[in-house]
C-alpha cells in the first residue's frame, strides 16, 4: 500500500448535474458542486424538480389548474435562472434544467439525458418518523444513480 493519493484525471468530472430545491441545504450542496466543476473544469447543469401538489379534501384530490402550474414553473424558471447566473460568474459553463415530476426520478434522468458524470445532491438530514413519511430523495438518487453521487449535509440546517 502506498501513502500516494491515486491521480484523479480533469476528464473525471467532466460533468457536474447539482440538484436544487432552493434551500438552505441545496445551497450549501451547490457550493461544493461549485467548487468541484471549478477544480475540474467541468460543465455544470443544475436540475429543479418539482412534483405538482395535489389538494385532497374529504371528496378526494383535486389537481391544481393549469395557472397554478404555471405560476409554479415561472417561478421555479426565475429561481433556477438566478442560480444560472451565479455560477456562470463563477467562470462555469452552465446551464438550468427545470423538471417536473417526482424529484429522484428526474433528477436521475435529467443525468442520464446530460451524461453528466456526477451528481451533487443536499441533504435536509431528516431522521425518524419525518424521514419515514417525507421520505429521502437523496438517498433514492444515490440507490440509483449510474455514476457517483455526492450527497452533502448541512449540519446548520439539519432537520430532526
Amino acid at each position: 500500500m502506498t501513502s500516494e493519493a491515486p491521480h484523479i484525471p480533469d476528464a473525471l468530472y467532466a460533468h457536474v448535474l447539482i440538484a436544487t430545491d432552493f434551500s438552505p441545504s441545496a445551497e450549501y450542496a451547490l457550493a461544493h458542486g461549485v467548487a468541484l466543476a471549478q477544480r475540474f473544469g467541468s460543465k455544470v447543469t443544475l436540475v429543479h424538480a418539482f412534483s405538482i401538489p395535489l389538494v385532497s379534501p374529504a371528496a378526494g384530490a383535486v389537481v391544481p389548474n393549469e395557472d397554478v402550474v404555471l405560476a409554479l414553473s415561472d417561478a421555479a424558471n426565475k429561481n433556477l435562472e438566478a442560480v444560472v447566473k451565479r455560477v456562470e460568474a463563477k467562470g462555469l459553463a452552465c446551464e438550468g434544467m427545470l423538471r417536473i415530476g417526482f424529484p429522484d426520478d428526474e433528477v436521475l434522468a435529467a443525468a442520464d439525458a446530460r451524461s453528466t458524470s456526477l451528481i451533487v445532491v443536499g441533504t435536509h438530514g431528516r431522521r425518524g418518523v419525518r424521514r419515514l413519511l417525507l421520505g429521502s430523495v437523496a438517498e433514492n438518487i444515490v440507490r440509483r444513480a449510474k455514476v457517483p453521487v455526492l450527497v452533502v449535509r448541512d449540519p446548520a440546517h439539519d432537520e430532526d
